[in-house]
């Protein structure tokens, strides 16, 4: 993959599955390890689908969460989005059937299958994802608004190559994110909005629900600053790089096949922030590195302080929730910093 210094000036070789990480992991032990680590998971998927599949029911799957995001640590889940086809979703059976085989067919891979009521369990229809008529749903299932940004926030197709690069054109098409033709262009409005939505509607769940568990509101919230925050804020970033001067118009199409790391160090190596993005990458690769400490669970249900009565009080999340700190406000810092550079309207949407 090469990457030049300006938007739209670069190439990027069409993919089925990922290649080699960015240069820089190479620094980052963690990170690249994590990377090859996923990369032979996802061929293996990739064989298994092949030789299980073969009645044309299943239309395109994506993994999603750490697989999707070349994060493989010993926790990952299975997070699959599975599309059907339109015509098989008329027949619940056959289409949860279809669904049902898919995860058989990858059981040799070893890892935990998604919770039976979370959005991962069920099929998806490209119908469904980009009806026109659901645009502008506030109260849209969370199964499908769900799943409709994740499409574009850190999924790899394993199966279906083809009509997964047809579904994201759809979703892209979905929210109306017109391509720029020169000047300065307007924000993507509408999934600019959605984005910091579905950002902020995770905070809240994260900030309330599950409480009385105290180590497993830890684990979600430390997740949620770091690789929540790092996926929402580099599809924003993009975003932002969308409207400067000169921004070509397939950029950032381009983006939306790279994981979300990979989006900060386009971002930040075309604005010549190496230091900046060196600064993000350690404070990830920290985190990494602890999540994937087999102990690191454990860790966060003891040492509780029993004079404290909230669950953020305990010393390795305090730790770790400064190291997000950190990492934020590199991303806003350097967001605010793009101030005359991206458009006024960009800055205006995202406050108010």
């Amino acid at each position: 993959m090469e990457v030049a210094a300006e938007c739209g000036k670069e190439s990027v070789t069409a993919r089925r599955l990922p290649g080699d990480p960015p240069p820089i992991f190479a620094e980052y032990a963690v990170l690249d390890r994590a990377w090859r680590d996923t990369q032979q998971i996802l061929a293996e998927a990739e064989r298994l689908l092949e030789a299980a599949l073969s009645d044309g029911k299943v239309r395109t799957i994506a993994v999603s969460g750490s697989l999707g995001r070349m994060e493989k640590t010993a926790s990952s889940d299975l997070d699959l989005i599975v599309v059907v086809d339109d015509k098989v979703a008329m027949h619940a059976d056959v289409a949860n059937s279809a669904c049902e085989q898919v995860y058989a067919a990858l059981r040799p891979l070893g890892l935990a299958t998604p919770r039976t009521d979370g959005i991962f369990a069920g099929p998806s229809t490209q119908a469904k994802l980009c009806d026109p008529l659901r645009r502008g749903t506030i109260a849209e299932e969370p199964e499908v608004f769900g799943k409709r940004i994740q499409w574009l926030l850190d999924c790899q197709p394993i199966y279906g190559f083809d009509a997964f690069e047809t579904l994201l054109d759809r979703v892209l098409k979905w929210y109306a994110v017109e391509s720029p033709v020169g000047g300065e262009q307007g924000p993507a409005v509408y999934l600019m909005n959605d984005l910091v939505r579905y950002f902020r509607a995770i905070c809240v769940d994260c900030q309330w629900r599950g409480r009385e568990d105290g180590a497993r509101w830890r684990l979600r919230n430390l997740k949620l600053m770091h690789t929540r925050l790092v996926a929402c804020g580099a599809l924003l970033l993009c975003l932002g790089e969308l409207t400067r001067s000169g921004c070509q118009r397939d950029w950032l199409r381009k983006q939306l096949r790279r994981t979300p790391l990979e989006r900060l160090v386009v971002v930040f190596q075309q604005q010549h922030q190496a230091d900046g993005l060196r600064r993000i990458l350690e404070s990830y690769s920290h985190f990494l590195t602890c999540y994937s400490d087999p102990a690191f669970r454990v860790n966060l249900e003891t040492d509780v302080d029993t004079s404290e009565t909230t669950p953020s009080a305990h010393p390795l999340y305090r730790q770790l929730r400064g190291n997000a700190e950190g990492l934020q406000d590199e991303l806003v810092g350097f967001m605010l910093g793009q101030q005359g550079v991206w458009s006024d309207a960009f800055f205006r949407y995202l406050v108010l």
